[in-house]
């Protein structure tokens, strides 16, 4: 029995970098464009005062 490998692709939405409405929007193009899979963080807080993303 041959396997076969599948290279499947996957859109990350960081809450605590975008708007819930952009990432809503982001998600919705990511499935329109074919990725298999979207995965929201559970940081929805900013990682400092100013905002924006770690790192």
């Amino acid at each position: 029995m041959a396997s076969e490998n599948v290279l499947r692709l996957g859109y990350w939405a960081g809450m605590e970098q975008y708007s819930p409405d952009r990432l809503l929007a982001h998600a919705i193009h990511a499935e329109a464009v074919g990725f298999d899979i979207i995965v929201a963080s559970d940081h929805f807080h900013p990682w400092s005062d100013t905002g924006g993303q770690a790192g």
